[in-house]
Formats: structure tokens, C-alpha cells, sequence
């Protein structure tokens, strides 16, 4: 059991500022080996998640009455998937204002394969778009204070 949620505290806010924060690490910085696969890999992953569904569907959404012992099955209601969809939203507006939402979530993915296929190889419009999304994903997603 993954020790977050052992401590009740599963967060989909704070693994998305983990990939967002290594993958923008890596799009700096390109390594010499393979260490920034997974994290574009889960950026990527998270897109065609978002893409797919904007995320609908796995928020907690009560209403289902089926007895007291349904009590102990509930999901988590503080798992901020709503959140997410925001900062998620927000960052795609601020990366491609000139653009489509889906457009601006393809030019992001193209940036982060060819990243991970190309030893960061990235055309430089495609870098910049993604960077500035992951600036500002990794901005909404700080708690404040």
C-alpha cells in the first residue's frame, strides 16, 4: 500500500506537480540517458486522460444510498480532481491562448515524444508551448502560503 494512501492523504494534486516539475526539469535540462522517460511518459499519459474525459468520472460523486456498510467502501472525497481539471484548463489557456484546447494538447504531446524518443531533440515553438505549460500547471498547483 503506497504510504499516501496509508495516511489518508491521496493527493492527485501533488503527483501531477511531480511529473509536471520533472518533466519541465528535463525539457531544461536534457539528460544523457533514459531517467526522463517516465516522468514524459506521465505527462503525456495525464493529457490523453484529460483529452479523453476532462477528467469527468473520477471525482467522488455521492448520492448512492446502499446501507451502512457502504460507509467503509466510499472513495476519498479530498482527492482535488476538480483542482487538477482547473490547473489543467488554466495552464493549457496560458500555453496556447491563440489556440484550441485539443491543438495545444497534441503540439504538448509532440513536444514530450520527441523528447523522450529523441534525446530532447525538440523543435523550439514545441518546447516553449510545453514549458510554459508546465510553468504554469506546476503555479496552479502550489497550495498558497
Amino acid at each position: 500500500m503506497p504510504i499516501m494512501a496509508a495516511q489518508d492523504q491521496n493527493d492527485v494534486r501533488g503527483s501531477a506537480r511531480v511529473l509536471a516539475s520533472t518533466a519541465k526539469r528535463y525539457l531544461d535540462q536534457p539528460p544523457v540517458d533514459d531517467r526522463h522517460v517516465p516522468s514524459m511518459n506521465g505527462v503525456f499519459r495525464l493529457l490523453k486522460v484529460f483529452e479523453a474525459s476532462r477528467l469527468e468520472g473520477y471525482e467522488y460523486q455521492p448520492g448512492i444510498d446502499r446501507g451502512p456498510e457502504a460507509v467503509y467502501m466510499l472513495p476519498n472525497p479530498s482527492r482535488h480532481v476538480g483542482e487538477l481539471r482547473a490547473a489543467l484548463e488554466q495552464a493549457l489557456a496560458d500555453a496556447g491562448p491563440d489556440r484550441g484546447q485539443d491543438v495545444t494538447i497534441s503540439v504538448i504531446q509532440a513536444s514530450l515524444r520527441q523528447s523522450a524518443t529523441s534525446r530532447g531533440h525538440v523543435d523550439e515553438g514545441d518546447r516553449r508551448t510545453t514549458t510554459v505549460f508546465l510553468s504554469s500547471l506546476l503555479r496552479e498547483l502550489t497550495p498558497a502560503g
